[in-house]
């Protein structure tokens, strides 16, 4: 009875209804699939345009980074003539004012060979941020008689003005603190440097006796 009535009802309607009917969905339905496909075309192609923008800016900074450089280094190039002109300068200016300054280099042995002072290595301790100068100063007797050992490691910095002493065999009201060093004998004192500054840095030092000056 069911199957009569649907027959009924299709055969209400008039054919050519039902095949336009039919064919303007199938259209419907093709023409939302090419409007999906066109959005996500377009998207896909915006994202591309984005990352081909992204990447010329990209080229073109590292492109002036590189151009940058160039320049720099080149003005480098140009100015290490002259700075080293000045270096030299000063350098001589400094050796006039104090002709007896030594270049200080660290974790070397420089050796001095000056009444009973053989040489002397300095080395940096610490962090970054608050270095600690330390010295290590070798004595050797090649004399007859006993010698005391007694002397001033004065720093100074690249202008010549003294930032740091220490004091060798002596305190600082001037009294004997190290015992004798006998004949053939060799003996080594080491400590840290004491600084005016803390963030002083020395380039040239000096070894002297402290009741005369000389070495």
């Amino acid at each position: 009875m069911n199957r009569t009535r649907h027959d009924s009802s299709l055969s209400d309607q008039p054919p050519s209804e039902y095949y336009i009917s039919r064919k303007y969905r199938q259209r419907s339905s093709k023409r939302k699939t090419i409007v999906y496909l066109s959005l996500a075309l377009g998207l896909e192609t915006l994202v591309l345009l984005f990352a081909i923008i992204a990447l010329a800016a990209n080229q073109n900074k590292q492109e002036e980074l590189q151009q940058a450089n160039a320049e720099l280094t080149a003005q480098l190039a140009q100015t290490q003539p002259a700075l080293e002109n000045l270096k030299s300068e000063l350098n001589a200016l400094i050796q006039a004012k104090l002709p007896n300054l030594i270049k200080l280099e660290l974790d070397k042995v420089i050796p001095i060979e000056k009444n009973g002072v053989k040489n002397v290595n300095f080395t940096v301790t610490g962090t970054s941020i608050k270095k600690q100068y330390e010295y290590k100063l070798t004595f050797e007797n090649r004399g007859l008689t006993p010698i005391f050992p007694m002397v001033d490691i004065v720093l100074f910095n690249r202008s010549g003005i003294q930032v740091g002493i220490a004091q060798v065999g002596i305190n600082e009201r001037g009294e004997r603190t190290s015992l004798a060093i006998d004949k053939g004998e060799t003996r080594s004192y080491s400590a840290a440097i004491h600084f005016n500054q803390e963030d002083s840095e020395p380039e040239y030092f000096l070894i002297r006796a402290p009741l005369n000056g000389h070495l």
